[in-house]
């Protein structure tokens, strides 16, 4: 391990577990802003200087703290328009499961040391028709439909994200375990909905590896499993391995485990730990564009050639499939027989407002090759992961 990601992961560790950080006179405070900015863990940093009596440059110390009340208070009002979203969905009787960092918040010692771009909620999607009238009635706007989210804006206060299901359909292995995710919630004393611990932290767990193989995860996301662990001291551990083996993370599971000893327990580095490491640190908040193209064309060749993954993909760009454009063309959903006709209209915005674009999208097709989709996947199942859609219905 880096002498850099050392001394950014003992400030991390100081601030959730109040144990000092000892940061060595040579350590690089801009870069270490630099990538705590890139993972959205400033505050965790601001607050390990602080818990650990450390005088960093004026300059850094003076970027943390302004970033740090930035995030306060932020998480202010994304916590005030939470509260009013849960509070008319009960008095509704609209059924909804605060996911990832909605639920983290509250386990931090701080809740804006855990920063969040969007509240993630579940929601059931045949009530959806009545949470669309509540939502107006706070003041969000709708802004899409994806596969698995509906997502909507109130600017400046908070970006939500409806889900349909708790992982997208087009991760077929972990979806065929999880479904829409709600034959694993039980009901409290009012609509709001709950995991079991062992339930939370097997989805937490799931959702990490979703990013970690699409493209790369962060720091924040690593300290979200040893917060959730530290809080859950008597989790049934032979359960969700035995869960993980089900979703073929077993292994990543270890692995992981492994590397959050030695980031947060003073366990002993190895060339796994280091790997893990390594790719977290360079990924910032959910991984690079380079590493999300890979990703995808090792999805790809699941049912392709490696050769023939990047042919596929300019084809799917150029003529791209009903599902794939029901989004912007809601009438596809009533009518694939328009597909034709959407692909003409389509072609003519691209070339008249859009040609940066498509550019920008076919440079990143091109970049793919079978050496480097074969690398990846190499990468992938060095740490214990795969996409192991073939094996799943």
């Amino acid at each position: 391990m880096q002498a850099l990601q050392r001394g950014i992961i003992d400030l991390v560790k100081a601030c959730l577990t109040k144990e000092k950080a000892e940061i060595k006179p040579d350590f690089d405070w801009e870069a270490a802003y630099e990538i705590g900015r890139k993972h959205d863990i400033i505050p965790m940093l601001y607050y390990g200087v602080a818990e650990s009596g450390i005088q960093p440059p004026e300059e850094i110390q003076q970027k943390l703290r302004l970033m740090t009340i930035r995030c306060t208070v932020l998480d202010r009002n994304q916590r005030a328009e939470i509260e009013k979203i849960e509070r008319s969905f009960e008095e509704r009787g609209i059924d909804y499961l605060p996911l990832k960092g909605v639920a983290m918040k509250s386990r931090y010692p701080r809740s804006e040391m855990r920063t969040m771009g969007d509240a993630d909620i579940l929601i059931r999607e045949e009530q959806y028709a009545d949470i669309r009238i509540i939502m107006g009635e706070l003041g969000f706007n709708e802004i899409l439909e994806s596969d698995h989210e509906l997502v909507w804006d109130k600017p400046g206060m908070l970006h939500l994200e409806l889900h349909k299901r708790l992982i997208p359909s087009y991760n077929k292995d972990y979806y065929a375990y999880y479904g829409d995710g709600w034959k694993l919630t039980q009901k409290t004393e009012s609509t709001r909905y709950a995991m079991r611990a062992e339930e939370e932290f097997i989805y937490l767990f799931t959702h990490y590896a979703k990013h970690y193989r699409n493209g790369g995860v962060g720091i924040r996301q690593m300290a979200d499993l040893f917060v959730f662990l530290r809080s859950y001291t008597e989790l049934h551990f032979q359960y969700v391995e035995t869960e993980l083996g089900k979703l073929s993370l077993d292994a990543f599971y270890r692995n992981t485990r492994e590397t959050l000893s030695v980031w947060f327990e003073n366990g002993t580095n190895t060339d796994m730990t280091d790997f893990i490491t390594d790719k977290i640190f360079s990924s910032g908040s959910f991984g690079i564009d380079e590493d999300h193209v890979f990703a995808s064309g090792v999805r790809d060749a699941t049912y392709l050639k490696p050769e023939q993954v990047k042919w596929h993909k300019r084809v799917r760009l150029i003529f791209p499939s009903a599902k794939a454009l029901s989004q912007n063309y809601p009438i596809l959903k009533r009518c694939k027989l328009l597909l034709p006709l959407i692909w003409v209209h389509r072609w003519v915005v691209v070339l008249l407002f859009k040609r940066g674009k498509i550019r920008y999208n076919f440079d990143k097709i091109n970049t793919l090759t079978a050496e480097n989709i074969q690398e990846y996947q190499a990468e992938l199942n060095y740490v214990g992961l795969n996409f192991n859609y073939n094996a799943k219905k």
